[in-house]
């Protein structure tokens, strides 16, 4: 179990790390400054919620199926990481401080992705989740993504509200929601059986890799410049399979990363 350290950590900080890089591509494809405070809450932001995500006991219960090895990590080690959580919140509070001009849309993304796992939405008698409606997975946590790294930057640089930024919000949209579905694929089975509706539950593994592969190419289209991680996004959402995870983990949560080091060495 003590293996599993390194591993664990490397991934928190990839998936952190790769909100990071996806700030720093909107300011080089916008042409804006990249603000430190800004490429920081990001990470600060996305290592708190995909924490909290994975030590909420729904999410524990679903992937004692997915990951056990890693689940059972995370809860030998909750107090300490639940600790860890509130010094990250702290920090990522006080990037709001420094940069007070994000705070209306860091507030919506919060409400949003609070309510994400809350049963509060009236349907057929009962009450479901934002991530329980058809294919919301996908939707909803790409458009928190897009929010923290695309419209947070442009706000706090004083970007330009023009198409090219709707572009490139699309663009960022259309990868991470890929991203998102190479997850759903993995996590198949336990969607199924919990009544999350993700895309592949509803229209099969086959043609949900398609969907990726159409969304790749939306974002191509929307901006040209993203093309080679796109290419390598739609050839993890043909390639992935479940039993190979580990192999294809590091590309899917390192997508931001490798995207700000193909513009910058370009």
């Amino acid at each position: 179990m003590a293996g599993l350290t390194p591993w664990l950590v490397w991934s928190n900080l990839l998936m952190a790390g790769s909100a990071a890089g996806w700030v720093v591509c909107t300011a080089l494809l916008l042409g804006l400054p990249v603000d430190p405070v800004v490429v920081g809450q990001a990470f600060l932001l996305t290592a708190v919620f995909y924490l909290r995500d994975r030590m909420a006991p729904a999410e524990q219960h679903a992937d004692r199926f997915t990951m056990p090895a890693r689940t059972a990590w995370l809860a030998a080690r909750a107090v300490v990481l639940r600790r860890l959580g509130r010094v990250l919140a702290a920090l990522a509070v006080a990037t709001v401080v420094l940069r007070p001009a994000c705070l209306p849309w860091l507030l919506g993304g919060l409400g949003l992705s609070v309510s994400y796992t809350v049963k509060w939405i009236p349907r057929r008698g009962g009450r479901v989740a934002w991530k329980q409606l058809p294919a919301a997975k996908e939707v909803l946590v790409a458009l928190l993504w897009t929010v923290v790294t695309v419209l947070v930057p442009v706000t706090v640089t004083h970007g330009p509200w023009s198409r090219p930024t709707a572009l490139t919000a699309a663009a960022v949209w259309c990868l991470v929601a890929t991203q998102i579905l190479v997850n759903d694929l993995r996590d198949v089975d336990e969607d199924r059986r919990h009544g999350t509706r993700s895309l592949p539950v509803l229209i099969g593994p086959p043609a949900a890799r398609l969907v990726g592969c159409l969304l790749c190419t939306a974002a191509i289209l929307a901006t040209p410049g993203l093309t080679p991680l796109a290419l390598a996004t739609a050839a993890t959402a043909l390639g992935y399979r479940r039993e190979h995870d580990a192999r294809w983990r590091p590309w899917i949560e390192a997508q931001g990363l490798l995207a700000a080091a193909l513009l910058v060495l370009r």
